[in-house]
């Protein structure tokens, strides 16, 4: 990703990089455990408090990256309802 000179990835911002990263990881491990939707596309399920923990950081910073990464055309959230996490599903990886 640091490397690339996709434009995509040129514009995010370090921290956008890094939660990507990050949920780039995850994705693999929700491919192995079959965490597929009814389309056949590989979610992640993963809280905000969670990813807030994970990268040190207040949840309005994690909130405001997620949407980085929306407006990027790289995440795509699905609102689950009150209590549950949305699922997450990468767009490049």
């Amino acid at each position: 990703l640091l490397d690339t000179k996709d434009l995509v990835y040129r514009t995010l911002s370090a921290d956008a990089i890094l939660l990507y990263s990050l949920l780039l990881d995850l994705v693999s491990l929700s491919q192995k455990s079959g965490w597929l939707d009814e389309a056949g596309r590989v979610y992640i399920r993963y809280p905000v408090n969670k990813l807030v923990e994970k990268l040190h950081c207040g949840r309005d910073k994690v909130l405001r990256l997620l949407t980085e990464l929306e407006m990027h055309d790289l995440l795509l959230r699905q609102k689950q309802g009150r209590g549950k996490a949305n699922l997450l599903f990468l767009r490049r990886y």
